[in-house]
C-alpha cells in the first residue's frame, strides 16, 4: 500500500551536473509527501536548507561503477520495507537495475538521454520526440513491461509557475548551475549595454549557480547598474521566471516552463546532454535554438535587436503551437508511482 511505501531518490549531486535533477525530484517528493529520502554522492550545504533527509554515499571516495554503487545503496535501503527507488542519474543503467530487480525493489527512472539499457518498472522521459529513431531506441533499450511515461504530458516543473504582470521589461539569462562564464562574460555585458539604451524600464537578470566559474566581471558590472540584477546561488527561481518577458539560456527544463508561461525564448545548447532538435521545440511554440558559439558571435546582438522588433509576432506563435504544456505533469507521475 502507498502509505507504507518508502521512496528513495538516487540522484547525481555533482555540482558540474547542475541542479535540474535535484529540482524535479524535490517536486515529486513533495507530491509523494512522506517517507522520502535522497541518496547523493556527497553532502552539500544546500541540502541542509531542504526539508528532506539526505544520505551521502561517498564522503572519502568517488563513484566507481554501477555495482559498487548499488551495493552501497542497498546497505541503506535494506533497513526499510516496501522500498521504491527513483533514479535520476545518467551514470546508472541496466547493471544497477538488475541488482535491485533480483531483490524485488521497484525502480522508477527519470531520463532524458535514452543512451543506455534500462530494466525498470517505470521509465519517464518527457522530451518531445516522436521520431522513428526514438521509438526504435525505446524498443531496444527499455524493457517491454516497463510503464513508459513519454512526452511533455509528464514534464515536471513547479505548479506555482504563473505569469505575473510587471512594470518593467524583464530579461533573464540563465545558463545553469555550473556554467563557466569565461568566454561569454563580455558578450553578456555588451547585450545589457545595448538593450539598456534601446529599451525603457528594463531589468536584466542573470543567474549565477553554485558551480559557476569566472563570473567576477559580471558581478563588477552589476555594481554599476541598478537594473542589472544577479540571482546569486539561489535554488528555485520561480518568482523571477513568473515575470520574465524574454528568456535566453540553456536548452533544459526551461523549454517546458517557458512554453507553459508563453515566454518568448532563445535557447542555447550548452552541453552534450542538451540534444534538442528545433523540430521538437517548435511544437511547443519555440523557434530559436542556437549553440554556444552562435551566442558568443558578435552578430548575436544584431539578431537580438531583430528578435525584439518582432517580439509581438513571436509571442503570438504560442497560439498555434501543436503541443500545449500544462502544470499537471508531476502530479500525473506521482500518481503512477504511488500505484505501482
Amino acid at each position: 500500500m502507498y502509505k507504507n511505501k518508502n521512496f528513495f531518490f538516487r540522484i547525481d549531486s555533482n555540482k558540474n551536473i547542475g541542479l535540474g535533477h535535484l529540482a524535479r525530484c524535490l517536486i515529486l517528493a513533495k507530491l509523494l509527501k512522506k517517507n522520502c529520502f535522497f541518496i547523493v554522492d556527497t553532502n552539500n550545504k544546500l541540502f541542509n536548507k531542504l526539508n528532506f533527509k539526505f544520505i551521502s554515499l561517498y564522503n572519502d571516495e568517488k563513484f566507481k561503477n554501477e555495482i559498487s554503487d548499488a551495493k552501497k545503496v542497498n546497505s541503506i535501503i535494506k533497513k526499510f520495507n516496501n522500498v521504491n527507488l527513483i533514479v535520476d542519474d545518467y551514470r546508472i543503467g541496466l547493471k544497477w537495475h538488475e541488482y535491485f530487480k533480483k531483490r524485488n525493489v521497484k525502480i522508477i527512472v527519470i531520463d532524458d538521454l535514452l543512451d543506455r539499457k534500462f530494466d525498470t518498472d517505470v521509465y519517464l522521459n518527457y522530451k518531445l520526440d516522436n521520431s522513428k529513431e526514438f521509438r526504435k531506441k525505446l524498443e531496444r533499450l527499455v524493457n517491454n513491461n516497463s510503464i513508459k511515461l513519454l512526452g511533455p504530458k509528464y514534464c515536471i516543473f513547479d505548479k506555482k509557475l504563473s505569469k505575473k504582470k510587471d512594470d518593467f521589461f524583464n530579461i533573464m539569462l540563465n545558463f545553469g548551475n555550473s556554467f563557466d562564464f569565461k568566454e561569454i562574460d563580455k558578450q553578456i555585458i555588451k547585450i545589457h549595454q545595448t538593450l539598456n539604451i534601446k529599451l525603457k524600464k528594463i531589468k536584466f537578470y542573470i543567474t549565477i549557480g553554485n558551480g559557476a566559474k569566472n563570473y567576477k566581471s559580471i558581478i563588477k558590472h552589476s555594481n554599476k547598474y541598478k537594473n542589472f540584477k544577479i540571482i546569486y546561488k539561489k535554488f528555485g527561481i520561480r518568482k523571477y521566471l513568473n515575470k520574465i518577458n524574454l528568456f535566453i539560456g540553456s536548452a533544459s527544463n526551461a523549454i517546458y516552463e517557458m512554453s507553459y508561461l508563453k515566454t518568448p525564448s532563445i535557447f542555447v545548447i550548452c552541453n552534450k546532454t542538451q540534444d534538442y532538435k528545433i523540430s521538437e521545440i517548435e511544437k511547443l511554440g519555440h523557434y530559436f535554438l542556437i549553440n554556444l558559439n552562435e551566442f558568443k558571435n558578435e552578430n548575436f546582438v544584431l539578431f537580438l535587436n531583430n528578435f525584439l522588433k518582432n517580439l509581438k509576432s513571436i509571442k503570438n506563435l504560442f497560439i498555434s503551437r501543436e503541443v500545449v504544456v500544462d502544470k499537471m505533469g508531476a502530479t500525473r507521475v506521482a500518481k503512477i508511482i504511488k500505484e505501482i
